[in-house]
């Protein structure tokens, strides 16, 4: 049952995280801030070590083929109607196109705030795909095809899987937003990395570990951007340069390079 107690960790985390963000800006329950993070990164740890190696090779194995059978559950067949496939695809490789054109369209036509809300967001994405990567590189698990598991409908190179980069963009920008105080844009973008995601595993490139190892990696990468930032004032000072930069280019494009 080792792999149930995975899973209740990963629900804990989870459940501690979001409400830990639910609360940062409130400095009268300050304490209970520090706590549920605390108690967030305690479960994490528990998580990744468990008191016996065995127990966490056992436990892991039990994880891995709970991860394959949920792919199988969910991943598309032959028998597959060819409009969900349509849709699939468009989900799964186009969609995420919304989200350059969401934080330029927040950089130039917001106001400060909003600029530095995107800055945020795109920070925490650069993070967060950096970490992804290393990841990658250090625990490369391999795609559903490279074991030659169910069927494959989106072609894609034999790289390491976990976590995924589209769910890691998509729920990286999303939490930046909500812990902006953008609920529903950060809502929308979150919802979008799911609808991603599932796609991707329904069309045979990922597994449904790989989507939640990006919300996993996006929640803690939102936080440290955002806390780092505001705390530091980073937020106005790259904003104001960048901003300038940003109406200095018609010119620059002119050949005029001096403000």
């Amino acid at each position: 049952m080792s792999y149930i107690l995975l899973i209740l960790l990963v629900i804990l985390y989870l459940f501690d995280f979001i409400v830990f963000l639910w609360l940062t800006g409130s400095h009268q329950i300050l304490p209970w801030r520090w706590y549920l993070l605390s108690s967030a990164w305690f479960k994490l740890l528990r998580l990744c070590w468990l008191t016996d190696s065995n127990e966490h090779i056992n436990a892991m194995q039990q994880l891995e083929t709970l991860n394959q059978h949920f792919f199988l559950w969910l991943n598309a067949t032959p028998q597959t109607p060819a409009f969900a496939m349509t849709l699939a695809t468009l989900l799964a490789e186009w969609l995420i196109y919304l989200l350059p054109v969401l934080l330029l369209a927040m950089w130039s036509l917001g106001n400060s705030t909003t600029r530095q809300t995107a800055l945020k967001a795109l920070l925490t994405a650069l993070l967060a795909l950096g970490l992804a990567q290393v990841i990658g590189y250090l625990w490369p698990h391999p795609r559903p095809f490279m074991l030659e598991l169910g069927h494959t409908w989106l072609a894609h190179a034999p790289e390491a899987s976990f976590p995924s980069d589209h769910a890691t963009l998509c729920f990286s920008i999303g939490i930046a937003l909500l812990l902006s105080r953008w609920f529903w844009t950060g809502f929308a973008t979150v919802l979008l990395g799911l609808l991603v995601g599932g796609a991707r595993v329904y069309l045979g490139v990922h597994f449904p570990l790989d989507v939640a190892g990006a919300l996993l990696l996006a929640l803690p990468c939102a936080w440290l951007t955002g806390y780092g930032l505001s705390r530091t004032g980073l937020d106005g000072w790259l904003e104001c340069r960048l901003y300038r930069l940003w109406l200095w280019l018609p010119q620059i494009a002119k050949g005029n390079h001096t403000p």
